[in-house]
């Protein structure tokens, strides 16, 4: 929550800025927002809760459905919590070992490095994507083993910030979204933000801009995705100089971020 309250401080200031209007509106739904946070994160602890209470009130339970069980609370924790996300990774990992099943295995591996690049620990997650036989995954998995590659390329290549480094991150952070476009059904929300994405770092931001600009008009988009989508969208935005609708993005995404319990 803090550093949703110190960007809403420097969006206040930036807004001060540059003068009054919509952006104005926007900072009032953001102060809103964050009083309301408390709510949304209490009905998100309680789906959390409900799931818990569904795991322990089964006690014939296989460990194919405890697997999935445990991927949803996983799920739930992943951009709310890190250390319990961490907790229900490593339990999906014991499960698949109990299950001796390499689709099980490689899918809690992905879900572990998915934790440890959104912790900055790069080398690990990376460590822990290289064991996976990719050959053997449904094309569903093979998306996002693909898709998590790429990301954890272009963030890596965004904290090495060098001449020398961070071109060659890019470069396969590029590849791997190349291969995870292929997976990924082309009508679905993960398909049209890692293309996106892919244009965003190969500096074709028109192509970008005009995908983001596009996905955002779909009906029925989570917070968490909108968010995504703007965040992204205004970093677009920032790239071609149009600061206003810059901050209205950074506005619009802060919102959708508290709305979804995203820290």
């Amino acid at each position: 929550m803090k550093i949703v309250l110190y960007l809403a401080i420097g969006l206040m200031m930036n807004v001060a800025a540059l003068g009054r209007g919509r952006s104005d509106t926007l900072l009032l739904n953001l102060e809103q927002a964050i009083k309301a946070a408390p709510e949304y994160d209490g009905r998100k602890q309680a789906d959390i809760n409900q799931l818990k209470n569904q795991i322990a009130s089964r006690r014939d339970i296989d460990l194919v459905d405890r697997f999935k069980m445990i991927r949803g609370l996983y799920n739930e924790y992943k951009t709310f919590n890190y250390d319990s996300a961490y907790l229900y990774a490593k339990q999906m990992q014991e499960i698949s070992y109990q299950m001796h099943d390499s689709v099980y295995i490689s899918d809690s591996r992905i879900g572990l490095a998915f934790i440890m690049v959104s912790a900055g620990l790069f080398k690990d997650a990376f460590d822990s994507l290289k064991t996976i036989n990719v050959g053997r995954l449904p094309d569903s998995l093979k998306a996002s083993f693909y898709a998590l590659l790429g990301r954890s390329y272009y963030d890596l290549a965004d904290f090495d910030n060098d001449k020398y480094y961070t071109p060659l991150y890019y470069g396969k952070g590029n590849a791997y979204l190349d291969s995870a476009l292929n997976y990924f059904p082309s009508a679905s929300f993960d398909y049209a933000y890692f293309d996106g994405l892919r244009n965003l770092k190969t500096r074709q931001l028109t192509k970008a801009q005009g995908i983001f600009e596009t996905l955002l008009e779909r009906p029925n988009l989570s917070f968490h995705q909108m968010a995504l989508a703007e965040s992204t969208l205004s970093g677009i935005y920032e790239a071609q100089g149009r600061k206003d609708d810059q901050i209205r993005l950074l506005l619009m995404a802060a919102i959708d971020d508290i709305r979804s319990s995203t820290k």
